[in-house]
């Protein structure tokens, strides 16, 4: 049978087509038309499924093209309004957006923080793939008839063109008058920061304890209704505290109604929302007048309904109003406050909220005080900004105890709480915190940490050791001589117990290292002041937000409620 020879390389060497690959030496002609045969068939077969393929797509695309050409799809016409684009890869990549401008007929590309006008053809060159890697991935068309979606109006101020939220369906409306608020919000906070940060100001809501404050005065004022009210007041501090902030400014150059209106600045949006058509039909005097009046009915309410759902809530975190309603602040307090809330500065997301704020501008400079009376108003503001760090400082505590069951982070919270509550003297029961809750959790918080320095003590390792007398010396010893002196018969007996606690090492055999540092801490368990605790700050914390030290207060006393360590006996919260 005849053979073809493979080919030699230039070397002279059989078997080898390249270099290290290996092929037969020897292919008979029948094996070589075996094989010419196959590539013949398998070259038909292909070509044929390429024709098959090239006929599916020309018939794809003609159905596509006349897919729309029922006179039945032509009756409702849409129009190309955004396209989402996405650059990058399944797992990371940037996004961005092209958002057709109809009025004058322009797209606009919004990248991050850069707004700028592009072409059609740059538009189809970055999104329609095919090249680089990024491609449409959303696009987005709206309703050619309903050019009310597409029409402008100007501010009747700036002249600048915005975009009426009427058009929109309600729900949709909802949503972005929501995250308009929270955007007239943020920048409200941070005009407010820039202004701290310039004048050297904490913050009201920073939660700090301050080393001393103006003493506490009480002055007879008369209110709006002719009858002698008698004022809160203002919180004042005798602790003996080292590292604390300076002295707090007095209200005046930190604008304690413009935290309260901070606080309230959600609750003053939906007010204004729901007067909406008021406004339209009778003005922004009568809007402003009906949302006075709900605002005023919804927290009268709430004050109303603080006991009841206690322990899970302390309404008074919700507005101010609601504390010196309980607190029987004077009425032009409460009033002028209400009105404060519609007339920040922050509330500007539509012109009929703008000429709402403007009606209670107006309002407000109509309500003249005198400066007895400002001086008044300013220190029910100062109380109620004392009680919201005092319930901030008792949260922080709540949470170190219970979530992190970290009591040496915790114990400095609750003796400032306690101290701090002491300053909101409490002509009635919802002036202040429950003292009894600070005062359990702060004794509970020093017994857990003296056991724990004592177990360390105990171990008769040196670093353990001098760790925990460490802690003694910087947390608890500074804290037995408020024990000592306290109201409460458990308190003293407290002390006594973490004395007795170490009393008890000198009968034992004790590292002679520490021997000498043990004889050293032993007379500081003695020599105790209750008029002073030279206890470290705990560290600022902000709880800025409304929502957020309220919403913290109620989960942190659902954790409290069903632990061991305090008992509520259906007592309320301001008792």
């Amino acid at each position: 049978m005849a053979t073809t020879p493979t080919p030699k390389s230039p070397h002279g060497s059989e078997g080898k087509v390249g270099e290290g690959a290996p092929s037969p030496r020897h292919i008979t002609d029948g094996e070589l038309k075996v094989l010419q045969n196959c590539l013949r068939r398998w070259r038909t077969e292909v070509a044929g499924d390429v024709t098959d393929l090239q006929e599916n797509i020309h018939a794809l695309t003609e159905n596509i093209n006349g897919m729309y050409e029922e006179e039945e799809l032509k009756k409702f016409p849409y129009v190309l309004h955004a396209v989402l684009v996405h650059e990058g890869q399944a797992s990371a990549g940037h996004y961005w957006a092209y958002v057709r401008d109809h009025t004058h007929n322009k797209w606009l590309k919004f990248n991050d923080i850069a707004v700028v006008e592009v072409s059609w053809e740059e538009l189809q060159r970055e999104s329609v793939g095919g090249s680089g890697n990024a491609s449409a991935y959303c696009l987005m068309y709206v309703d050619a008839n309903k050019r009310e979606l597409f029409t402008e109006a100007a501010d009747s101020e700036t002249g600048q063109v915005t975009l009426s939220l009427d058009s929109l369906a309600e729900d949709l409306r909802r949503l972005v008058l929501a995250d308009n608020c929270r955007f007239e919000k943020e920048m409200a906070d941070w005009d407010s920061e820039q202004v701290r940060k310039t004048s050297g100001v904490a913050s009201y809501e920073e939660v700090t304890v301050v080393s001393e404050h103006k003493a506490a005065t009480t002055s007879t004022q008369t209110g709006t209704s002719g009858q002698s009210q008698t004022a809160p007041p203002s919180p004042a501090s005798h602790l003996s505290i080292s590292d604390v902030p300076p002295q707090s400014p007095p209200a005046a150059a930190v604008g304690l109604e413009t935290e309260h209106n901070q606080i309230t600045y959600e609750r003053s949006t939906l007010a204004i929302e729901r007067v909406r058509n008021i406004y339209l039909k009778s003005g922004a005097d009568e809007a402003l007048y009906q949302a006075y009046e709900d605002e005023y009915q919804r927290l009268h309410e709430l004050a109303e309904k603080c006991d009841n759902v206690f322990p899970k809530q302390d309404l008074r975190l919700k507005s101010g109003v609601i504390y010196f309603i309980k607190n029987s602040a004077p009425q032009f307090v409460i009033e002028r406050t209400i009105y404060e809330q519609f007339a920040f500065k922050g509330l500007t997301f539509d012109n009929s909220c703008k000429s709402i704020k403007k009606a209670a501008l107006k309002k407000m400079e109509s309500m003249v005080l005198t400066k007895e009376e400002m001086e008044t108003y300013k220190r029910w503001h100062e109380n109620y900004l004392a009680f919201r760090r005092t319930l901030s400082l008792l949260v922080l505590g709540l949470e170190s105890f219970h979530n992190k069951e970290n009591y040496v982070e915790a114990l400095p919270y609750f003796v400032y709480a306690y101290k701090f509550n002491t300053t909101l003297i409490p002509e009635n029961k919802y002036h202040s915190v429950d003292d009894r809750l600070i005062a359990v959790y702060r004794r509970e918080c020093l017994l857990q940490v003296n056991d724990q320095c004592a177990q360390a003590f105990e171990s008769d390792e040196e670093r353990e050791a001098d760790e925990a007398l460490r802690i003694i010396e910087e947390y608890v010893v500074p804290c037995l001589g408020v024990l000592s002196m306290s109201k409460y018969s458990e308190d003293n007996s407290a002390a006594e117990d973490i004395r007795d606690r170490w009393y008890s090492f000198l009968g034992q055999e004790i590292n002679a290292s520490l021997q000498e540092k043990f004889q050293d801490f032993l007379p500081k368990l003695i020599d105790v002041s209750a008029d002073a605790c030279n206890l470290k700050t705990p560290t600022m914390t902000r709880l800025r937000k409304t929502h957020d030290l309220g919403d913290r207060y109620s989960e942190i006393m659902a954790v409290v409620t069903q632990s061991e360590v305090y008992s509520f006996n259906s007592k309320s919260a301001t008792s």
